[in-house]
């Protein structure tokens, strides 16, 4: 597994929950939420990410068992390697 990749890939799901995150309060405060655009936003994740770095962790952690369960999941699929195991 590259480490990178699991990196970009926790951050791209840490951006997701802080979109949510930010889409909750924008509801909140009686606008539309089909006005909300993330790329208008970019400024506004990051520092909400800044701002609360268990995001970052969680988002880690959820991508992290992801890729275990995709693996595990695979394996089962196809079986074993090996015929005669």
């Amino acid at each position: 597994m590259n480490t990178n990749n699991l990196q970009a890939d926790a951050i791209t799901r840490a951006t997701q929950i802080a979109t949510g995150a930010m889409k909750s309060k924008w509801c909140d405060e009686g606008r539309k939420l089909s006005e909300f655009r993330t790329s208008d936003h970019r400024k506004a994740i990051g520092e909400y990410l800044a701002q609360h770095p268990e995001v970052i962790e969680r988002a880690a952690i959820e991508v992290a068992q992801w890729r275990k369960n995709r693996s595990a999941n695979t394996a089962q699929k196809n079986g074993p390697l090996n015929p005669l195991t």
